[in-house]
């Protein structure tokens, strides 16, 4: 249970971000890069998931792991990880473990872009005329 309520308040956060981000991205005449493709979609955000993690993780090595594991948990879940650098890990460990957050971050926007994509196309699919078959895997 305790895991959920970990994990629960920066998955909603993140999940409500993709789907303005896309909902804004509907809007337009013509679409953006990151909303013109559900694998441009998908490895945008994994980007993004990876990149916040690396931003945050290098900020705790340098400010103090406290701090950023209590404010950052919003946009990365996994900076639990960084309990594994309490005391005075070498230069190897901290590139390991911030590689590790970083990667489980990823993944994890992977995997709540792919659900936000796959539901706004399969909505998107659904307002089609109905002369074509409802497919994920597309026309």
């Amino acid at each position: 249970m305790g895991l959920l309520i970990y994990f629960g308040r920066p998955i909603l956060f993140i999940l409500v971000c993709m789907i303005v981000v896309r909902l804004i991205g509907a809007k337009k005449p013509r679409p953006g890069r990151m909303t013109e493709g559900l694998s441009k979609w998908l490895w945008i955000w994994s980007l993004i998931g990876f990149a916040t993690a690396a931003f945050l993780g290098v900020s705790a090595w340098i400010m103090n792991n406290d701090f950023i594991m209590s404010h950052a948990d919003w946009v990365w879940p996994f900076c639990i990880g960084l309990m594994a650098l309490q005391g005075e890990p070498t230069t190897l460990d901290i590139l390991v473990v911030l590689g590790i957050t970083a990667i489980g971050n990823a993944m994890l926007y992977f995997a709540l872009a792919a659900i936000v994509g796959v539901t706004f196309h399969l909505l998107a699919r659904v307002r089609e005329p109905r002369n074509r078959s409802l497919s994920i895997f597309g026309p």
